[in-house]
């Protein structure tokens, strides 16, 4: 993995991490409150309890992880294909295109 993509994996498990231990909210026609509820401590326990149990951090990561090593695989194809339907390339004699590639 290349540095941008370890840079990456800590803001991308914070969010994830938000996102699952958000309750879920109602939508209604009336607007919401102007501050919202204070979760009480004893939830926040039950919600973190739930989320070592459940290894989500761990989980989180090993996703994340599976996701960024298939993406730098799929990535020299996907730039490939870019470069080679281009006009410009196709201008090129092949020995020039081979070089390119």
């Amino acid at each position: 993995m290349n540095c941008k993509t370890l840079a990456l994996m800590p803001a991308l498990l914070i969010i994830f991490l938000c996102l699952s231990a958000a309750p879920a909210q109602e939508v209604s026609a009336t607007p919401a409150p102007e501050s919202k509820p204070e979760v009480p401590a004893a939830k926040r326990a039950l919600i973190r309890e739930i989320l070592e149990v459940t290894r989500a951090a761990q989980a989180s990561v090993a996703m994340f992880t599976a996701q960024f090593d298939q993406m730098e695989k799929q990535m020299p194809d996907i730039q490939w294909q870019a470069i080679s339907s281009m006009d410009e390339f196709k201008q090129l004699q092949p020995a020039q295109q081979e070089e390119v590639r």
